[in-house]
């Protein structure tokens, strides 16, 4: 959004987890979620008429053929 309105190239986000963790209650859920078929990314639109970042709406971005596995329920 902010390449957007700025005219610039939007880049690759980073991000990176300090101090993760996993508590004995989600291991169950975990093993479910490592045998899942992983998915191919979706599209992420970004409304092109907009040229200021205080303009956005909800409206203005969508992920397009979004698909996900079922909720896994937790302990």
């Amino acid at each position: 959004m902010i390449a957007q309105v700025t005219g610039l190239k939007a880049g690759k986000f980073h991000h990176y987890i300090n101090n993760a963790h996993i508590y004995e209650n989600h291991f169950d859920g975990l093993r479910t979620q490592l045998t899942r078929e992983v998915y191919l990314p979706q599209a992420f639109w970004i409304n092109p008429k907009i040229t200021n970042f205080h303009d956005f709406t909800p409206n203005d971005v969508k992920l397009i053929d979004y698909k996900h596995h079922p909720k896994i329920e937790w302990k």
